[in-house]
């Protein structure tokens, strides 16, 4: 038994020294077989037909980002020739990256395709931009050898080949086309990237087919607003001063606007627009996008007429949004009269008030279309009810989805019934709008995390598109949010160049059949806008914020400024009229609330606390003038207070003194007359009855005893003395008290018990 167990063991431990043998012949066998592919790639390295520059570069920036791909070695498009004609040749612009601790050595960057692929579905495309399929790139477009990349450090590498190129020779068929980028050194493993070039119709012998219409679209309106305090401040304390004119355009207001329509806010005062300001930055960006656009006439432009009247510019527009970028999506989650209490009714956003902003600002006789924009989430029924009933025609939407998005692109339109009426709303091309937003269509598309490789796959899906139903006649929407100037110069000279494009206006896609009407339109749509919890919450406070600046606003002109004379030779004349320097500042601040309420978030967290700040500094405008402090050598003294009014109008308000003591008080209320730029003195009575120190608070309050302004702390200090007439008769007092409490002790009868 023993002897067959001890076979049998040895017989087992010969059968895995074996396969153990088996195993370390066929690794080393593969390690040399890589090595020798390596070496046979690096051997046959071409540079014929291409042209290259190469730049290295220590950028700790650079590599931060480029990195984020891999601790090792990863590759990033910085620019790229999407669009291969027969006289474009090919450049791009490629950075190589070491996210390792070990230099990389000399090495091979080497840019291929397959001249004659052609991608057979979305899922393909998509496929190949996530990595997750291996399609042969025979044809090597250039070879270039790459010198060692520092540990932690970045190369750049410009590529510019010829138009006489081999490979790009013989792109003979037009259409999307895999494009691999590799890289790889002596001590390090291949590096790939996968993206795309197109090869336009120009110059091929081929049946034409109609090309595919789109129509790209940019908002243009602000990323955040800035409140110029010193022109607010000099408004507030002198109107007749501020070198601001308002008649000129209340009488423009009231020429241009029928008293009889109520839903047109006539607010558009100088105001506003020298207070609620763009800043210095986006100033300077908005004369680049403005000549960006200029240079790009097929771009169609949605404008914000808040905006245009900040830049001061007149470009050409193909349609106007709600003023301020309102989001009219989360209206429908609060009550309207939380709107109006915070300042913001519908006549600040309508679409009549857009159009007059419009004319008023680029003195245009032009009545351009409203579209409404879509807000935070996707539109609702009953979101796109109420912007319908504000005069709102169309909409735009980026986020709704509908039963056919899976199948061949079409044009997307819905008419949709609301209580208010029908609404043709205009869905963009989700993966298009998309890539011109800056997002990836999938987290595995590395090619897709720099703009210039956004902009290749954007170009090899739009001719995909086109070769999907070359025949049908579609018109898709690409909607391009806040463009930067760069964004629209490479991807709308990409378009012009796509021969299998055709760039149409607002006007022809917003003709066009919708795809759906009726009970079918509404089914792609949800009753009311997806807001979550946390989107509500910050609404909720937002309103509330804006609510309760609003009132403060109002209690300075109901409870504070005063008609009053204090005699009958006091003359308070002004050019600008109490009601009108009121109405003025109103406006300027529902300005300032109607951008606390926008869609885009930067706007709604930087504005909402300026709405406040621009009703505080008029509450500021009166304040306490005291010592900080004051000794009391007896019983009773005063206290006097200081309380000067820079405002241009009367004041009669109250002064308050509350001490946290009850052994040193002060009177409570004293009810003050002040007039325009001036001061004037209160006393409060002081009372002790022994020695102490104690803080009184002095505060202003509005006729109704609620407080403004900012409060003043005064210390106040007792040293009591006894040589003070109280003091004396309180020590007489105690001494007789004294003297009588003796004299009975000793003279008191004792019971006989005691």
């Amino acid at each position: 038994m023993n002897t067959n167990t001890s076979s049998h063991n040895g017989i087992l431990r010969f059968a895995f020294m074996r396969s153990l043998c088996i195993m370390l012949l066929i690794v080393l066998s593969t390690f040399f077989h890589i090595s020798s592919a390596s070496a046979l790639i690096l051997q046959k390295v071409s540079h014929s037909n291409s042209q290259t520059t190469v730049l290295q570069h220590n950028s700790s920036q650079h590599f931060a980002t480029a990195a984020a791909q891999t601790s090792e070695i990863s590759i990033s498009i910085d620019s790229i020739s999407p669009v291969i004609t027969s006289s474009s040749g090919f450049k791009a612009s490629i950075t190589i990256t070491n996210g390792s601790d070990e230099d990389a050595n000399n090495g091979t960057l080497t840019i291929a395709t397959n001249t004659a692929y052609t991608f057979v579905s979305r899922s393909d495309i998509q496929q190949w931009a996530n990595n997750s399929v291996s399609i042969p790139t025979n044809n090597t477009i250039t070879q270039i050898s790459v010198p060692h990349v520092k540990a932690h450090n970045a190369t750049t590498i410009d590529v510019d080949v010829p138009q006489d190129n081999n490979t790009l020779q013989t792109l003979i068929s037009w259409g999307p086309k895999p494009l691999l980028i590799s890289y790889q050194s002596a001590n390090r493993r291949i590096t790939r990237l996968q993206s795309f070039i197109t090869r336009s119709g120009d110059g091929i012998h081929a049946a034409s087919t109609p090309p595919l219409k789109i129509t790209a679209v940019t908002s243009l309106s602000a990323n955040s607003w800035s409140y110029n305090k010193e022109v607010a401040d000099n408004y507030i304390t002198d109107p007749d001063g501020s070198g601001i004119s308002i008649s000129e355009n209340k009488t423009n207001s009231t020429e241009n606007n029928s008293s009889s329509n109520t839903n047109i806010a006539t607010n558009t005062n100088p105001l506003a627009n020298h207070v609620v300001t763009l800043r210095n930055k986006e100033k300077s960006l908005s004369q680049k996008l403005i000549a960006a656009l200029t240079a790009h006439p097929s771009m169609q432009i949605l404008a914000d007429p808040t905006y245009l009247e900040a830049i001061g510019a007149s470009p050409k527009i193909a349609a106007i949004s709600q003023p301020g970028n309102f989001d009219i999506s989360a209206y429908t989650h609060v009550a309207d009269n939380k709107y109006a209490a915070a300042g913001v009714d519908t006549s600040l956003w309508s679409a009549q008030t857009a159009l007059q902003q419009y004319k008023n600002s680029t003195k245009s006789a032009n009545d351009p279309r409203a579209i409404a924009l879509e807000g935070q989430t996707q539109w609702s029924i009953r979101s796109l009810s109420i912007a319908k009933q504000q005069g709102y025609n169309y909409a735009i939407s980026t986020n709704t989805s509908t039963s056919q998005d899976d199948s061949i692109v079409y044009t997307n339109n819905l008419s949709v019934p609301t209580n208010s009426g029908d609404i043709t709303l205009l869905i963009s091309n989700n993966t298009l709008s998309n890539l011109a937003n800056g997002k990836a269509t999938s987290e595995y598309a590395k090619s897709e995390e720099t703009s210039a490789g956004r902009l290749a796959r954007f170009i090899a899906q739009s001719a995909f598109y086109q070769m999907e139903q070359p025949y049908k006649d579609r018109n898709i929407l690409v909607y391009f949010n806040n463009a930067t100037a760069d964004t629209i110069n490479s991807f709308m000279s990409s378009i012009e160049n796509a021969t299998w494009l055709e760039s149409t206006d607002l006007q022809t896609l917003a003709s066009q059949t919708p795809v759906a009407s009726g009970a079918e339109a509404s089914s792609y749509l949800n009753e009311t806008s997806p807001l979550n919890e946390s989107q509500v919450t910050v609404l909720n406070n937002t309103l509330d914020t804006l609510q309760k600046a609003q009132s403060n606003l109002n209690r300075v002109f109901t409870a504070i400024i005063t008609d009053k004379k204090q005699t009958s030779n006091d003359d308070f004349t002004t050019k600008t009229s109490k009601d009108e320097w009121f109405e003025n500042l109103n406006n300027t601040f529902r300005q300032l609330a109607l951008h606390s309420l926008s869609a885009n978030e930067n706007t709604r967290i930087s504005t909402a606390k300026q709405a406040s700040n621009f009703v505080n500094s008029i509450f500021n405008k009166v304040i306490i003038n005291a010592t900080d402090s004051i000794t009391v050598l007896s019983e009773t003294a005063n206290l006097p207070v200081n309380v000067t009014n820079h405002l241009p109008y009367p004041i009669e308000i109250k002064v308050s003194s509350l001490t946290n003591s009850m052994e040193i008080v002060t009177s409570r209320i004293s009810d003050v007359y002040i007039q325009p730029h001036s001061d004037t003195q209160t006393t409060f009575t002081i009372r002790v009855t022994t020695s102490g120190n104690t803080n009184a608070n002095i505060s202003l309050l509005d006729r109704n005893n609620t407080a403004f302004s900012t409060s003043k702390i005064i210390n106040i200090k007792s040293s009591l003395q006894i040589s003070d007439k109280s003091g004396l008769i309180i020590i007489i007092v105690a001494v007789v008290l004294g003297i009588l409490g003796l004299y009975r002790q000793f003279n008191r009868v004792k019971d006989p018990d005691e």
